[in-house]
């Protein structure tokens, strides 16, 4: 079976409007990836810093209640 030439033209542009709608779609997915990692290592940043900012204070607070502990103990055993 033969494709008269009209036919055949309109299947190859169809076909190259088929592959700029797939790259389209590509592009966006992929800048949709990316502005989704950097939010996700923002965030990740961000939890990061909590962490330190918790850690100095259960280190604090600890070292609150060892201060109250020693000072207490003579009290408590004499």
């Amino acid at each position: 079976m033969f494709t008269t030439a009209g036919k055949r033209g309109k299947q190859v542009q169809v076909a190259k409007d088929n592959a700029q709608v797939q790259e389209a779609a590509f592009n966006d997915l992929m800048r949709n990836l990316r502005y989704n990692l950097q939010l996700d290592f923002a965030q990740l940043s961000t939890l990061i810093e909590q962490g330190k900012v918790y850690q100095l204070e259960i280190n604090s607070a600890t070292n609150l209640v060892n201060g109250i502990k020693n000072r207490l103990m003579p009290v408590i055993l004499p």
